[in-house]
């Protein structure tokens, strides 16, 4: 009983954990599934692609970068993300991004100087690169689509959301970020 408060104080202290609307500790309520082509019927819409079909939120394992957050085509059955300034895709070691809850989740804008200020709220976890824990961002491009990629907070030579645009590594500096909106109780 000890331990497990003193496990959850520490989890709410790192903003892992959180007290809900009732004042009961909750975690939020996300996971990632295996991904093998086919969508399922929980997976967390991320943004679309030019043809305005629905894209998704994934999660890859690079063996030299790590786990890296990435979109997910559904009609490709690959997961596509930057690394080291180039595309990186695959279609296996792949999950995606699901939720009971879809209306607990928000993309909030903000720029690379202002996520410390999101305080109040979970940023999604995506992955990990470079010893540090990745997010999801998205961002519209200019043909139309609404990207979803990785965000890195602290890194000065990748600080921002890290995209692929024409095949070539961009980052952005102004994009939404994902998270967890634990605070708004009107949409439990």
């Amino acid at each position: 009983m000890i331990l497990t408060a003193i496990l959850t104080l520490f989890l709410i202290k790192d903003g892992i954990a959180y007290k809900d609307c009732d004042g009961h500790d909750r975690f939020p309520d996300y996971y990632w599934r295996e991904y093998k082509g086919m969508l399922p019927v929980d997976a967390l819409p991320g943004g679309y692609d030019t043809k305005g079909q629905t894209t998704y939120i994934g999660q890859m394992h690079d063996p030299k970068y790590g786990l890296l957050p990435a979109v997910v085509y559904a009609d490709t059955k690959t997961l596509s993300t930057m690394a080291d300034g180039q595309t990186r895709s695959l279609n296996k070691n792949a999950k995606i991004l699901c939720t009971g809850v879809p209306s607990m989740f928000k993309w909030i804008p903000t720029d690379v100087s202002a996520i410390h200020q999101l305080a109040g709220y979970h940023l999604v976890v995506a992955g990990t690169e470079l010893d540090q824990m990745l997010y999801v961002g998205r961002t519209k491009l200019d043909d139309g689509e609404l990207r979803v990629g990785k965000v890195f907070e602290y890194h000065d030579a990748w600080k921002g959301l890290n995209l692929v645009v024409d095949g070539k590594g961009t980052i952005k500096t102004k994009f939404e970020i994902l998270v967890y909106d634990f605070q708004d109780c009107a949409n439990l």
